[in-house]
Parts: structure tokens; C-alpha cells; sequence
């Protein structure tokens, strides 16, 4: 009987000798997510933290091998218009990477937990068949969010909104930590705490990471990224 460990063993294996042959084909990155993976809050596109990984990969591969990056995040979506919308793109693409970082739009909506595992599930079970490297990013305490600490108490149930943004993460990023990996995707402990409690590394918006910001961000999936190609 294949145990969990033995198989997310087997997975970076494959993702390893993935990343090592046909090194005469480009390495096709996609991103999935949403306003954070869209570049917003950055003062450039260039400047997004899947920009900034990308750039990373291209150094690490440079001159032997090309890289190419196809961003499908939509600013707004929760994690069913990502399966709705983003994910039916994958497949075609061929991907050797793909990042996944949702949950922050599901947490202001009120996205029923149910829903979020479902569409979890159905993510990651479509990319696990492209053979792709997966990582996923995990969901941030919303309470942090400056923008959130303002809103008036009727604007989200029970009439507290620091409260039920603190509730709705820990529930929506357990089923992330809970699920993830039994797909072999590789988990990235997204940083957003330090990032919403220094303001040097928060966008003037009160809510998106600064360029500042966005370079800590990449920090965090680069880490993770790079003990693959090793």
C-alpha cells in the first residue's frame, strides 16, 4: 500500500527528471490565482511576484534553456471561477510549472467551505494528470489586512469583521494544508503576515503587496521552487 509520503516522494521525483530532459524545450510556468498572481498592487506587471519567479527561473536555466510564462489569474476570482475559467487553459499548455494561490477573495465572499474543497479538489486533481510540478499557496489571515480593519461591522457577519476574516482563513487555509499535499502538490508558506505588518511592503490600496511586497512573495515560492530543480 503507497503511503502519502511515499507518494508525494514519487511526484518530485518525476518533477525532477521532468525539469532535466528536453532542456531544448522551453519550461512552461502558468500561474493561476487571482488580484495577487495578476501583478496588482505592483507598479508594473514586471514587478508581480509571478513575473519576479519567472525571472528566477530564466536565471536559473539561462543560456541553456528558455522559459515561458503563461499568467492566467483574473483579479477577483475565487478559487470556483479559477476552476471555471482558468484552469480548463492548463491542460493544452502543457505545463512543467504551475502555481496555485486562492483563497483571499473566498474569504471576503463567504465561500461556503464545501464549495472551496470541491473546486480545491478538482484543481488539483486536473493538474496532477499534466504531469506539472504543483505549488500551492497557503490561504493568509485576512483579519491583517489594513483595508479589512476598517470596514464598519455590518459589512460581514457577526458584526465583526477583523473576527470573521481571522475564522474564515484559518478554515479556508486548512483545507488547503489539508488537501494539497495528498495531490503531491508542494506547499508554499505564503509570508502575508510579515507583509501586512510592515508598511513598506503593503500597496496603497491597504489590501495588495507592494513591489516591495511582491519581491518578498516570490521569495517564498522561489524557496520551494528551487529544492525541485536541485
Amino acid at each position: 500500500m503507497t503511503t502519502l509520503a511515499a507518494l508525494q516522494a514519487q511526484l518530485r521525483q518525476a518533477a525532477r527528471e521532468r525539469f532535466r530532459r528536453d532542456i531544448t524545450q522551453p519550461l512552461v510556468y502558468v500561474a493561476l490565482g487571482a488580484s495577487d498572481a495578476a501583478g496588482v498592487g505592483a507598479s508594473d506587471a514586471a514587478r508581480s511576484y509571478v513575473e519576479l519567479l519567472a525571472a528566477r527561473l530564466r536565471a536559473h536555466y539561462r543560456p541553456d534553456r528558455a522559459v515561458t510564462v503563461r499568467n492566467l489569474a483574473v483579479s477577483g476570482y475565487t478559487i470556483a471561477e479559477i476552476d471555471r475559467d482558468e484552469l480548463p487553459q492548463v491542460p493544452a499548455l502543457a505545463p512543467d510549472i504551475v502555481t496555485l494561490w486562492t483563497g483571499g477573495n473566498d474569504v471576503i465572499q463567504s465561500v461556503d467551505t464545501s464549495v472551496f474543497h470541491d473546486a480545491l479538489v478538482h484543481i488539483l486533481r486536473v493538474l496532477q494528470q499534466t504531469g506539472a510540478a504543483i505549488f500551492v499557496g497557503t490561504v493568509p489571515d485576512l483579519s491583517l489586512v489594513p483595508l479589512i480593519r476598517s470596514f464598519p461591522a455590518w459589512v460581514m457577519p457577526l458584526g465583526d469583521p477583523v473576527a470573521y476574516a481571522r475564522r474564515r482563513s484559518r478554515d479556508l487555509g486548512d483545507i488547503v494544508l489539508r488537501v494539497a499535499p495528498t495531490y503531491g502538490a508542494t506547499l508554499v508558506n505564503v509570508p502575508m503576515s510579515q507583509v501586512l505588518a510592515d508598511p513598506t511592503l503593503v500597496a496603497a490600496d491597504g489590501f495588495h503587496p507592494s513591489d516591495a511586497g511582491h519581491t518578498r512573495l516570490a521569495d517564498a515560492w522561489w524557496a520551494e521552487v528551487r529544492k525541485r530543480l536541485e
